[in-house]
């Protein structure tokens, strides 16, 4: 996608979500990317507290 020249020259190379390898399976101490749309920011979110908070038809897990 492209490189990120940071103030110390510094190079990080930036990748889309969706070019992540995969992962078979989620373990508690994963982080999972989320895309607030309220603010438009990606943020994370602990494996747990996403199947806390997921709304799922209205209801929740």
């Amino acid at each position: 996608m492209g490189t990120v020249i940071l103030a110390d020259v510094t190079e990080l190379t930036t990748v889309k979500i969706s070019e992540l390898p995969e992962l078979p399976g989620v373990t508690d101490t994963d982080i999972l990317p989320v895309v607030d749309i309220d603010t438009a920011v990606t943020k994370k979110i602990s494996r747990q507290d996403f199947l806390n908070t997921a709304d799922i038809d209205g209801g929740s897990w």
